[in-house]
């Protein structure tokens, strides 16, 4: 408040009588002073004069800047809420009321958090900030190595399906489905398998690795010895027939084909014959033995 003097017509004091009148409005920062001066002569003549002051915070507490906008992969990548502060044009707390607005997406780690700082004077006056967190998780599982191609011989080779497990840059469970595909060949130890573990992370993110397993007989079945080749003078003395038996490296019936050819000589008691054995797996590998038995009469008649 100043101080203020009259003049006056005739000498004398003038006596200055300040007074103020408030009126509150709605906070600290909210009214209205009315100065009054009154000035009296010494025979009591008065003057007046009059000051308004009006007391109006409509200005909003400066907000700093929010955290920046940030997108991560997983629900426990998101950053801590940070504590913000405010700057105020006026005296007086600023109070802040943090909240967050989370959007849920498809999954676990797929969803949208906006965090609002509000700053609020002590006359109502409002100013915010916000950031946005994105959470999108579109890493596929890491896939372990399969079992390496292999190539055997029989269906009973097939190795046994082992059990994989992938990791993930996320929390949550991977589901594994594994698939085989066969494409058979010309017997029933001539296939291909191509088995696939497919791993799932929660948000469907997919990885997958393979295994060829190729099953190709072949080997032969192994002959046995034959009979051991003859010779004999007479057609009588030929020998019958033996059967024989192969192993084969692979399960299933081993046919056997014997034949037999006989190149004819001068006479009846003269020629040879070959048996042949051939044996067949299931997959047509073949192996055979023969035997060869020589009828060759040199002996004269014992003569009388």
């Amino acid at each position: 408040e100043v101080e203020l003097t009259a003049t006056d017509n005739c000498d004398g004091d003038i006596t200055v009588g300040p007074t103020s009148v408030t009126t509150e409005g709605a906070c600290a920062n909210d009214f209205t002073i009315v100065r009054t001066w009154t000035f009296v002569d010494i025979c009591g003549n008065t003057s007046s004069v009059s000051q308004t002051i009006t007391v109006k915070d409509e200005t909003a507490p400066v907000a700093p800047n929010p955290p920046a906008n940030v997108t991560v992969s997983c629900a426990s990548d998101v950053p801590a809420e940070v504590e913000l502060t405010a700057t105020d044009n006026c005296d007086g707390d600023i109070t802040v009321g943090p909240t967050s607005v989370t959007t849920e997406g498809a999954c676990a780690n797929d969803f949208t958090i906006v965090r609002t700082w509000t700053f609020v004077d002590i006359c109502g006056n409002t100013s915010s900030v916000s950031q946005t967190i994105t959470v999108k998780d579109e890493i596929a599982p890491v896939a372990p190595n399969p079992p390496a191609d292999v190539t055997v011989s029989c269906a009973s080779d097939v190795p046994a399906e082992v059990e994989l497990t992938a990791t993930d840059n996320c929390d949550g469970d991977i589901t594994v489905g594994p698939t085989s595909v066969t494409t058979e060949g010309a017997c029933a130890n001539d296939f291909t398998i191509v088995r696939m573990w497919t791993f799932v992370d929660i948000c469907g993110n997919t990885s997958s690795v393979s295994q060829t397993i190729t099953v190709k007989d072949e080997t032969a079945p192994v002959a046995p010895n034959p009979p051991a080749d003859v010779r004999v003078s007479c057609a009588s003395d030929v020998p019958a027939e033996v059967e024989l038996t192969a192993t084969d490296n692979c399960d299933g019936d081993i046919t056997v084909g014997p034949t037999s050819v006989t190149t004819e000589g001068a006479c009846a008691n003269d020629f040879t014959i070959v048996r042949t054995w051939t044996f067949v797996d299931i997959c047509g590998n073949t192996s055979s033995v023969s035997q060869t038995i020589k009828v060759k009469d040199e002996i004269a008649p014992v003569a009388p």
